[in-house]
């Protein structure tokens, strides 16, 4: 199963909780990805370092096989669902509700978004 989840916001809002969902879904064998936007056309290493310490400093360091930054080039959610697609994603979390439409019309069945930081 590859589980994918978005950093601003979703594992930002519940750190805690966040990393020992991660770190039980990749202690059982799946593939952990974390996913997130970047706010420029491009996205540099240093840009990719800057997320990955930020999720570090999160206290999910290392209980993920991934980090994809994408960047922003149109839709974000459109990217995100293509990525996800692309890559076999079983389920993805994420608090914006337009990526996990996305996602979902993608054909990713299972998007769950933490109530508690729902972004419409």
């Amino acid at each position: 199963m590859l589980c994918a989840f978005d950093i601003d916001g979703t594992i930002s809002s519940n750190p805690y909780e966040f990393s020992g969902l991660m770190t039980a879904l990749h202690a059982a064998g799946h593939v952990v990805v974390v996913i997130s936007g970047h706010d420029a056309p491009e996205v540099t290493q240093d840009d990719w370092n800057r997320k990955a310490k930020f999720l570090a400093s999160l206290g999910c360091a290392e209980n993920w096989d991934t980090l994809v930054v994408l960047p922003d080039a149109g839709s974000l959610a459109e990217l995100k669902a293509q990525w996800l697609s692309d890559n076999g994603a079983t389920c993805f979390f994420d608090n914006n509700v337009k990526n996990i439409k996305a996602a979902n019309a993608a054909g990713i069945n299972l998007c769950l978004v933490p109530w508690a930081s729902k972004v419409k």
